[in-house]
């Protein structure tokens, strides 16, 4: 596993914990004991693993955040760390938002497999489901812009569009056309368009990004470079 500038996090009561996974993996982890802290902080992250014990303190269990953990980081793996055997709380933690489990005392093959497995897994899902044209990343499954640190999230047929003009960048598409698209064989009023138009082009321009939509009066549809000033 590449250990160049990758971390995991480490969300564990017991002290010693994260400097055994780091050993394990070759990877160094970065501790938490509160889930709440690190929730607080989940934003700064960008980690290639989050390891959650279930049972971190009285009172308080790593399931209750796993779900907010999968918000949080769509696209990294988390791993359930229990020394638990009963079946239906892995059950529970999968259903939760956990992409697999690994089970007290840690052993390192195990650990790895599952770890690097998982990474796999979920890059590959990134890669279908995310694209970038500029500085810009669209994520299709959560509807979602990004450019540098700043988000936009796109409404259904605000998605549609975008993902209808990635393809032919700076390429007229006709009005008509688009309206199939968003629409199929159902009759919308004729500014219906533009306010999808008007949507996306406020949510390019909410993030910075370095293009925006295009329409020619009577023509079709584009997304084009914006034009630097001098």
């Amino acid at each position: 596993m590449d250990a160049k500038r990758r971390y995991s996090i480490t969300l564990d009561d017991d002290p010693v914990m994260h400097k055994i996974i780091a050993q394990m993996t070759g990877v160094s982890s970065l501790p938490f004991t509160c889930p709440d802290k690190l929730l607080a902080r989940a934003a700064s992250f960008d980690p290639i693993g989050i390891f959650v014990d279930i049972h971190l303190d009285v009172g308080v269990s790593g399931l209750d955040y796993l779900a907010r953990f999968r918000a949080a980081w769509p696209y990294t793996t988390i791993l359930v760390v229990t020394d638990d055997p009963t079946q239906e709380l892995i059950g529970e933690a999968l259903a939760l938002g956990a992409n697999d489990f690994v089970r007290k005392p840690l052993q390192r093959a195990e650990l790895i497999a599952r770890l690097s497995a998982r990474v796999q897994e979920l890059k590959q899902r990134r890669d279908r489901e995310q694209f970038c044209i500029g500085k810009v990343t669209f994520d299709k499954n959560l509807r979602r812009l990004r450019c540098g640190d700043k988000d936009a999230y796109l409404g259904g047929l605000e998605a549609r569009l975008f993902e209808a003009l990635a393809p032919s960048f700076g390429m007229h598409i006709a009005k008509d056309e688009l309206r199939g698209v968003l629409w199929g064989s159902t009759a919308v009023s004729a500014n219906a368009l533009d306010r999808q138009i008007s949507g996306l082009r406020r949510a390019l321009r909410e993030i910075g990004a370095d293009f925006s939509v295009h329409s020619a009066y009577g023509g079709g549809v584009c997304f084009q470079r914006l034009t630097a000033v001098a």
